[in-house]
């Protein structure tokens, strides 16, 4: 018979307690098996509450769960043609700064500005808004107090967009907790029961502390960028490079380093698979959870870069960072883990009656 976990004090809204070391399991996709339902905490999320947290803006308090209040867009659509613009005088600046002494390099840079150029033209066409529904802050707050309370993570401030290119992720704030943004959407194709499963992967990096592992890494590709801007411009000296030319070539680079750092990220992505599994207990639903999230993120990606010709101009741009495992790998592992718990249960329990009386 499992044991109940110990009910912890439900802080105040915006007032969680720091991180801790999360009590989860060396190893999950053993450890899974033996867990029953039942062991969630039964912190109250009853109760809606409004406040302002300083440097986050307006939050909406569901119980001790903090929610992005909807904010306007306008500073936003604005900052995105602004970066268009920006885009679009760097890339005219390279190709007449350099048309006499580098032609090629010019051309080159200007097209490299003209697909950032079209890049937030398009993206930011189909980028959500932040929405708020008390039922939806329900579905969200129930199951994410009990998961952070057992993860003994501090409970992260969740953002609902009404439409985006990823189902759910975590993101660092500019202060205060990490963000949890979900895709209204999504929540709408997933019930409780996947919507839980997909929340456990999520406190897993939080629990982890996942984020500042590739906060590190990009800090690694900003210094190596550093060094290499050093060490062109000090060769390059007196050849007449124009500065966009070389802001080109660096954002090349950035990208091409990034992308290969990603790599090291898979390794967290298939823990936070076992552990959120071992978090849910529900290895069958984390599974469909993360089909339904693939085929979201792939829609909405085949949305974002559109038909022809757009999807030839972005080309370049539509790749996809290889800092998740292949979904068709993981769902297989967590299928076989589904498995592997009901053989263990069954041995556990013995097999069920059988509908016919003995004689």
């Amino acid at each position: 018979m499992s044991t109940p976990e110990p009910s912890v004090p439900r802080p105040a809204c915006g007032r969680a307690k720091g991180h801790i070391r999360p009590p989860l399991p060396s190893d999950p996709f053993v450890q899974v098996a033996n867990l029953r339902r039942g062991t969630e905490s039964t912190n109250s999320v009853d109760g809606v509450r409004r406040g302002r947290n300083r440097g986050q803006g307006s939050v909406v308090c569901y119980g001790s769960v903090e929610f992005q209040a909807p904010a306007a867009r306008s500073r936003a659509r604005t900052a995105s043609w602004v970066n268009v613009a920006g885009y679009i005088s760097l890339g005219v600046w390279s190709v007449i700064g350099s048309w006499r002494q580098h032609p090629l390099f010019g051309v080159l840079s200007g097209l490299v500005y003209l697909e950032l150029a079209l890049a937030v033209v398009r993206v930011g066409t189909f980028t959500g808004e932040i929405v708020y529904q008390q039922s939806l802050a329900k579905r969200i707050a129930t199951p994410l107090v009990g998961l952070c309370a057992r993860a003994g993570c501090r409970l992260p401030r969740v953002v609902i967009r009404d439409d985006t290119i990823r189902a759910a992720c975590v993101r660092s704030g500019r202060r205060g907790p990490l963000l949890l943004v979900l895709s209204k959407p999504f929540l709408d194709m997933v019930d409780d029961s996947e919507l839980r499963a997909i929340l456990a992967h999520e406190v897993s990096h939080i629990a982890r502390d996942d984020l500042a592992a590739a906060k590190f890494r990009a800090q690694a590709a900003g210094v190596a960028v550093g060094i290499s801007a050093a060490v062109v411009i000090a060769v390059t000296t007196g050849s007449k490079v124009i500065v966009p030319v070389y802001l080109a070539g660096f954002t090349v680079l950035t990208v091409l380093l990034v992308a290969g750092s990603s790599l090291f990220n898979r390794r967290l992505e298939w823990r936070a698979d076992g552990e959120g599994a071992w978090l849910a207990d529900d290895p069958e639903h984390l599974a469909s959870s993360l089909r339904k999230a693939h085929a979201f993120s792939q829609d909405a990606r085949r949305r974002i870069y559109g038909p022809l010709p757009w999807r030839w101009l972005l080309s370049p741009l539509s790749w996809q960072l290889p800092s998740h495992p292949p979904m068709t790998r993981r769902i297989t592992r967590l299928e076989q883990l589904a498995a592997a718990r009901t053989r263990r249960m069954i041995s556990l329990t013995g097999p069920a009656p059988s509908s016919g009386g003995s004689e």
